[in-house]
């Protein structure tokens, strides 16, 4: 955990999560590189695909939990939990250092309790 975040009294309904990176490609077995690419729309209307410049995946470890969360959530620290994809928006982003760029975030998010959708509930590498 980070040492920061050890440091801090959660108030209200507050839950820090640290999203896992998402990857910016895949390799096949022959070594081809694949970038990952998201489905999008030309101004016409028509089917396109971006390049995808999501940084982290809408699943992460909880590393921290408020008391009024405690009591709301059956979710410990270090459990796997699924978030609503509008966590990772910059409204959520959570800085442990908060003299750095907003671009430099680490992957933190404090949410409030009800984006969390899901725990997992198996030790499985999720992707």
């Amino acid at each position: 955990m980070n040492n920061k975040i050890s440091q801090l009294e959660l108030l209200g309904d507050r839950v820090v999560i640290l999203l896992d990176k998402a990857q910016d490609h895949t390799i096949t077995d022959g070594g081809v590189i694949i970038p990952l690419f998201e489905n999008g729309e030309t101004d016409g209307g028509r089917p396109k695909s971006n390049l995808s410049h999501k940084k982290y995946l809408s699943v992460g470890t909880i590393v921290a939990i408020s008391e009024v969360a405690k009591d709301k959530l059956p979710v410990l620290v270090g459990d796997r939990v699924y978030v609503t994809p509008t966590a990772a928006s910059a409204n959520y982003q959570f800085l442990t250092d908060r003299s750095q760029l907003i671009e430099n975030w680490d992957g933190y998010i404090a949410i409030p309790h009800t984006l969390i959708e899901a725990k997992i509930n198996n030790n499985e590498n999720v992707n």
